[in-house]
């Protein structure tokens, strides 16, 4: 699941975009953006990520990219 979540984030967001997956184990892993974490997927009690999710994952890391944008 997070090689599905690290292609779907570069085609919707693109390569300019510094995203770090972590895998944990087990089919777990966590998403940083600027060493914030953004998903854990264990905190959702999933083993993989869904559709919703990975779309308010998008949306938090768009608005994310235009605040450091506004402020820069």
């Amino acid at each position: 699941m997070a090689v599905w979540t690290a292609v779907e984030l570069y085609n919707s967001l693109g390569a300019g975009v510094g995203v770090t997956l972590t895998p944990v184990g087990k089919g777990r892993f966590e998403v940083y953006a600027d060493g914030e974490l953004l998903y854990d997927n264990k905190a959702k009690g999933a083993q993989g990520i869904d559709i919703d999710a990975i779309s308010d994952l998008k949306m938090r890391i768009r608005d994310r990219l235009e605040a450091t944008a506004a402020a820069g």
